[in-house]
């Protein structure tokens, strides 16, 4: 991660910021202050609305870091991006119930916070928006419902795409679940980008490129590690006991050091794969 910087630990996980984030906070207060409202109360809950944000993504993420560690998984790191969060994993084990349960966890914890903050609306009530305007409260219960609905959609690197990989996994290897999954993936990026234009919303054509950016990725990432494990006398899929080697596409470039080193540097310190992760 040499485009971020570290802010700090929480429950001694290292949280990281990417080079561009701040620029959104930077955007946010110049926003505000050029509004038809630059008053003091009007910048401060646009602030405060993205600190929110902010502690919600962190929150979201912590619930895919404490279900990983549960299985003892070490974690690298949480990175704050421009588009979100996301927690790097030293190495996830290839076994669905594991992938399933670290991607729901999640969407769990904003399923759980929306829960609440809907609770609190219900029992003591909230201003009409068309008087009052949306308030933070207001906002926490949004953000939280969009962000868990949003990362089910089955699109890699979104929850929805690893709980799919993780259900296709079942009766597939590895490799072949994650070409599904990532085919499924740039449908969804497709329609984004074409959507996005169409409304004139051109977030979503970002959002989409990104997501067909990170599927392929995601893919090239799988394909690698398995070329690893080939390359240190694991032939097998520790989960299918299928030979992903032999369905590997055959375009795929051979292991060498620096592949090594761009697949560390995206999923971490890889172990020894003579080592066969334990059932």
């Amino acid at each position: 991660m040499r485009d971020s910087f570290a802010i700090g630990r929480i429950f001694g996980i290292q949280i990281r910021v990417h080079l561009l984030f701040p620029l959104i906070l930077a955007f946010v207060l110049v926003d505000s202050l050029s509004g038809p409202d630059p008053s003091l109360r009007v910048v401060m809950f646009n602030m405060t609305a993205v600190f929110m944000l902010f502690g919600i993504v962190l929150l979201h993420e912590l619930g895919h870091c404490f279900a990983a560690q549960a299985f003892g998984i070490q974690v690298l790191d949480i990175t704050f991006w421009p588009l979100g969060g996301m927690a790097r994993m030293a190495e996830l084990p290839e076994k669905p119930r594991v992938e399933g349960l670290v991607a729901i966890a999640g969407p769990a914890v904003n399923g759980i916070l929306f829960t609440v903050g809907l609770g609190i609306h219900l029992l003591f009530g909230l201003p009409n928006p068309g008087e009052a305007g949306l308030t933070l409260l207001g906002y926490f219960v949004f953000i939280n419902l969009a962000m868990g609905v949003f990362n089910l959609i089955p699109a890699f690197p979104m929850d929805g795409g690893r709980i799919l990989r993780a259900w296709l996994a079942r009766k597939r290897d590895w490799v072949r679940a994650t070409q599904v999954a990532v085919s499924v993936s740039r449908v969804f990026a497709f329609c984004m980008i074409v959507v996005g234009f169409r409304m004139e919303m051109y977030i979503l054509p970002l959002i989409g490129v990104w997501v067909w950016w990170m599927g392929a990725r995601e893919l090239w990432a799988v394909r690698m590690k398995h070329m690893a494990r080939a390359a240190y006398g694991e032939t097998r899929d520790p989960v299918s006991e299928r030979d992903p080697v032999s369905e590997r596409d055959p375009t795929t470039p051979e292991v060498t050091s620096e592949y090594l080193r761009d697949l560390e540097s995206f999923r971490g310190r890889l172990k020894n794969f003579a080592e066969r992760d334990d059932d």
